[in-house]
């Protein structure tokens, strides 16, 4: 196939464009989650970290009693 002068040109214009929209979408993703004065987490934030460790609680949990004597 025939390419352009100018195929390579293209294809590092995509490729900075898909990292900047990879990095404005993680910092999006952050201000969802995150108080903008402060940094700390907010509602959304809090929930979803307490999901998380309350999944590993559980797995933990469960683990654990695996191995209790019936």
């Amino acid at each position: 196939p025939k390419t352009s002068k100018y195929s390579g040109l293209i294809k590092r214009f995509l490729s900075k464009l898909s990292v900047r929209q990879k990095k404005a979408e993680e910092e999006l993703q952050k201000l969802a989650v995150t108080d903008h004065l402060t940094g700390l987490y907010n509602r959304r934030g809090f929930l979803l970290l307490a999901q998380q460790h309350l999944k590993v609680a559980n797995a933990i949990s469960m683990t654990l009693g695996f191995f209790s004597p019936i």
